[in-house]
Parts: C-alpha cells; sequence; structure tokens
C-alpha cells in the first residue's frame, strides 16, 4: 500500500522545495513501518502451532468398511466446527446407529477460531500420510492442537496415560531450578482448583524465571483436570529431571514449562497464575517496545514535514 502511494505520487504537480522532502519522508514512514512490522512476523513465525509433534496410529484394522464411510463426515464436521470453537467433541455412524466412531479436537486456548482451524485443517492429510485411513484408534498431536478419533466400542483409555515427552537434551545449571519448576507446578495447579471454568481450560503461570502452562480436555472437570496435571508434573520431574525445558502429553492433558536465562517480570519468587482465553497469547515486552518505538518516530517524522511544507508554503 505505501509503495502504491509512492508511485502515485511521483506523478503529482508539487512545488519543486517540497516534492523532495515529502520524497524522503514516505521513505522514512516505509522504515519506520518495516521496522515495527517485523517483530511481528519474527514472533509469530517463532510459534509455529502447526508443527508436528507426535502421532498415534493403532495396529488394529477397522473390521468391515463401513467405519471409512463415516469416517469421512466425522472427520469434515470436526475441521469445519474449528472455525467455531476450540473443542468439540462428535460421533459418526451409519443409519441404523452403528459402526459408530468418536472423535474430538482441540485447540490450545490461547489461539483464535481462525487459527483453532487453520491448525485442525492440517491434521487430515497428516492422518493418511502418517497412519493411513483404516486405523481403529489415531491421535495426530501438533504444537497448538491435536484430533483423535476411535471405535466407539473402543477399550477407554485413562485420561493420565502417559503419551509423550520431550525435553531439552542440555541439563540446567541455574541453582534452583528444579524448586522453582515444582513451584510453578503447584502454582499452576491451584490455579486450576480454583477456577470457576467448569470443564478443560487452558493455563498459564510461572515462579521467578520458570514460565509453565497445561491444558485440559474438555471433557475434564476441574477436579479430574487438577488430577490430570499432577500426574503430568511428576512425570515432568522423573522424564526430564533438569532439564531447562519439558513437554509432557497425556491422555487427556499436557503440560510443558521453560526456563528463561533471566528473571521476568515476575522474579523475585512473585508467582504468578491465569486462564488463558482463545486469543489473548501476548506478544513479548521487547516487540511491545519495538512497536511503540517505532510508532513514536514515526509521529515525529510526520509532525517536522508537516511544520516544514507549511513554513514553505508560506514563504
Amino acid at each position: 500500500m505505501l509503495v502504491q502511494f509512492v508511485r502515485r505520487f511521483s506523478k503529482m504537480s508539487l512545488p519543486t522545495k517540497i516534492k523532495p522532502l515529502l520524497f524522503l519522508w514516505c521513505h522514512l514512514l516505509i522504515c519506520t513501518f518495516l521496522f515495527t512490522s517485523l517483530p511481528l512476523a519474527m514472533g509469530t513465525a517463532s510459534d509455529d502451532y502447526t508443527s508436528l509433534v507426535f502421532n498415534g496410529c493403532s495396529k488394529q484394522m477397522f473390521p468391515n468398511n463401513v467405519y471409512p464411510e463415516n469416517l469421512k463426515p466425522l472427520m469434515n464436521s470436526l475441521v469445519s466446527n474449528s472455525s467455531l470453537e476450540t473443542f468439540l467433541a462428535a460421533t459418526a455412524t451409519s443409519g441404523d446407529g452403528t459402526n459408530g466412531i468418536n472423535g474430538l479436537y482441540q485447540c490450545r486456548g490461547d489461539l483464535s477460531p481462525a487459527e483453532c482451524n487453520t491448525c485442525i485443517r492440517k491434521i487430515p492429510p497428516l492422518v493418511s500420510q502418517l497412519c493411513g485411513e483404516t486405523n481403529v484408534a489415531v491421535r495426530v498431536q501438533l504444537r497448538g492442537c491435536y484430533l483423535r478419533y476411535e471405535i466407539a466400542d473402543s477399550k477407554p483409555f485413562d485420561a493420565t496415560e502417559f503419551l509423550f515427552k520431550r525435553c531439552e537434551v542440555n541439563q540446567a545449571r541455574a541453582a534452583g531450578l528444579g524448586e522453582k519448576r515444582d513451584t510453578a507446578f503447584g502454582i499452576l495447579e491451584n490455579d486450576v482448583k480454583n477456577s470457576t471454568g467448569g470443564v478443560g481450560g487452558f493455563y498459564t503461570g510461572g515462579y521467578d524465571t520458570v514460565n509453565i502452562s497445561g491444558q485440559c480436555e474438555g471433557t475434564l472437570v476441574n477436579q479430574d483436570c487438577v488430577a490430570c496435571l499432577q500426574s503430568a508434573s511428576q512425570k515432568a520431574k522423573t522424564e526430564c529431571g533438569d532439564s531447562v525445558t519439558g513437554q509432557i502429553y497425556l491422555y487427556k492433558c499436557s503440560i510443558s514449562y521453560k526456563s528463561t536465562n533471566s528473571s521476568n517480570a515476575n522474579a523475585n519468587g512473585v508467582p504468578y497464575s491465569r486462564k488463558v482465553g482463545a486469543g489473548s497469547g501476548n506478544y513479548p515486552a521487547e516487540m511491545v517496545v519495538a512497536i511503540i518505538v517505532g510508532s513514536i518516530i514515526g509521529l515525529i517524522l510526520l509532525g517536522a514535514v508537516v511544520i516544514y511544507i507549511i513554513k514553505e508554503c508560506r514563504s
């Protein structure tokens, strides 16, 4: 848009003294725009919520050819609804109510509906690529969402069944990291326990230099969510040890933590925790500062150019 404006501006008939100055102002405005938008683009790229974390494919196959036919409308329904809500469970059956398949998806609580839809739309092709379309149970987990399905008469899984871990290879050398992480886990669990949200939920929190997040499946009430997150945090302690980052995925909840190099705004042992709604993700402080500084520079340049033009016109 700015480039088009400059091209149109070059064809305008303006006083000789003013035109070069306005050209300079336009170029400065473009530079300011790039300066403020680049941090946002970098921030978006740094959190690729559509990247694959893990997948699970049952070794058992559908007992007949009717199940695959029921799977197609189920997947279509889950994908289409992901632009409206961040969690949905559904069932597809034959006309007589047999050959049922249960499926659901869930997006990370800080994703907007549009981002949720983008994330979920990535999964059906991955199901075909990684598992095929004849397995009786499948789960594909991306960074920002997951989708799973299984035949209706399959044996239910325990909510705390361990699925996957990802731990930072380098071990932490910061003093007291384990204690800080465990304190952050406790704060998060307490926040879930005191939540009035009812079921599911995405929570973020931290303690000193440790940031943490956790999410429960939308079918879990608060007390079951707390129990699941407690199991996940215990698994993080045993599986990840003193790693600076860790991600633990259980069947119906997940938890992740990261130790920063320096204390955040809630340092000096000050705990914090909150339940996050859809699309409420925050930009890091560095991005906010860059945007503010760039905007101020742009306003100063605009004011200076306007004042100069007024003086030139009067003379």
